[in-house]
């Protein structure tokens, strides 16, 4: 990595509605996919939180203790994030505040095993974000945001030669598979659930073989699963963090990012990244919303070790 001190992460800020079903979203599917669709849930809800994936990354780098910028945006509603952000230390001059809109709002179902809906709102037309210079930063993260910036952002970590963690989940189906492959090409890493895996196999239509040449590390979390990571060093199944129960697994994959990308900007492998991430993705499971998890260094280093043994170099936290 390179000797700047800080890391940049692009993607979205938003105000969450959170709501969670006690039954199994399948369950209301039809299986004729030609069939009517009408769902009406009863759900306990909503739980209002800060979210977007931008926002949850950055969040919990602050709990790693990492020096971080998030690139975003917010309307004019937005100044209680960037308050709460700046408290965290997080630098948000790179935050674009959009004056003639609302701040993006998500609104969430999850149900008990962990299957998700979500709606996201974006103004129309969407908001203008120039691409930052990032060339001052030891790590870029792209996660989830508005696929212009996205893309920008993503052509300027390339340009400028700034090892990059891509999250490629919600571009897959937003730009062709052309700009897709020429956007995720030379990252340092990409990180997707198996889903996502899946799906970006399929708009590419490359074998995974091909798919691992794109980067020089996958991570595909899967669940109660754990992980699979292909790297240079070979291929190896993660198993996942035990936890007593989950009590939201909303943002519980942003923290995942963050803990990965942690692990990557200070030097660890992949395979050690993966773990770090999946622990900080097991705090952010125990408590719900996105931005509510929080340990002490002990227990978070005390958790690494119990569940993965000593890590590879001595934990920075």
């Amino acid at each position: 990595m390179r000797s700047a001190q800080a890391i940049i992460v692009s993607g979205a800020l938003a105000y969450d509605d959170i709501y969670l079903y006690s039954g199994r979203i399948k369950e209301h599917l039809p299986r004729d996919p030609d069939a009517p669709l009408y769902l009406n849930l009863r759900a306990r809800g909503p739980q209002q939180s800060l979210g977007g994936c931008g926002g949850n990354v950055v969040y919990t780098l602050s709990l790693l203790k990492t020096l971080v910028r998030i690139h975003g945006w917010v309307g004019k509603d937005g100044e209680q994030y960037l308050a709460r952000l700046r408290q965290r230390g997080v630098d948000v001059s790179g935050v674009f505040v959009a004056s003639d809109v609302f701040t993006s709002r998500a609104v969430l179902l999850a149900d008990a095993a962990g299957d998700q809906i979500l709606f996201f709102g974006e103004p129309e037309p969407p908001v203008s974000l120039p691409a930052p210079d990032v060339r001052p930063y030891a790590l870029a993260v792209a996660t989830a945001g508005s696929p212009t910036p996205s893309l920008e952002f993503l052509a300027a970590c390339k340009a400028s030669g700034v090892p990059t963690v891509i999250d490629p989940g919600k571009l897959i189906m937003d730009v062709s598979p052309e700009v897709l492959r020429q956007a995720i090409g030379g990252a340092d890493s990409l990180v997707f659930n198996e889903y996502e895996y899946g799906l970006l196999l399929g708009r590419l239509g490359i074998p995974a073989s091909e798919l691992a040449t794109l980067a020089s590390s996958l991570v595909v979390t899967r669940g109660s699963e754990g992980m699979r990571v292909v790297s240079g060093r070979g291929e190896e199944t993660i198993p996942p963090v035990s936890i007593a129960a989950v009590a939201d697994p909303n943002g519980a994959g942003d923290a995942f990012l963050a803990g990965f990308s942690f692990g990557r900007y200070n030097g660890f492998s992949a395979a050690w990244s993966a773990r770090i991430g999946a622990v900080a993705a097991s705090f952010a499971l125990e408590v719900p919303g996105a931005q509510r998890h929080t340990w002490s260094r002990e227990a978070f280093a005390g958790r690494l070790a119990a569940t993965y043994g000593e890590p590879e170099k001595p934990l920075p936290l």
